[in-house]
């Protein structure tokens, strides 16, 4: 593999794990594997802000790990690849079976 080419694919996977690296973004993550949402919704299932809810949804965008679309006034968020649940589905995986290695 070429180096300069291995280096950016890194890069961008540190964006990804970045982006993935916040309990509410996961919690974000979580419900919209469920089913698409928007920002008000996503809101009252998480329990969080609207605002937090909205910074955090624009961080996931701009990495890939969800995607957006306009019905009518509203903007609905779903995963943005089958990819990003099964980094989901193993992060999660792996941090059951390594519980008593992690802290909480």
């Amino acid at each position: 593999m070429n180096r300069a080419l291995m280096h950016e694919d890194l890069a961008r996977a540190a964006k990804l794990f970045h982006a993935a690296s916040n309990v509410s973004r996961l919690k974000l993550l979580t419900h919209l594997v469920a089913h698409e949402s928007n920002v008000t919704n996503l809101a009252r299932l998480t329990q969080l802000p609207l605002s937090t809810v909205s910074q955090q949804l624009q961080l996931l965008r701009s990495v890939g790990c969800v995607r957006s679309r306009r019905v009518g006034k509203e903007l609905r968020y779903s995963i943005g690849s089958g990819h990003v649940r099964t980094l989901l589905e193993v992060g999660v995986s792996l941090a059951r079976s390594n519980h008593s290695n992690l802290p909480p």
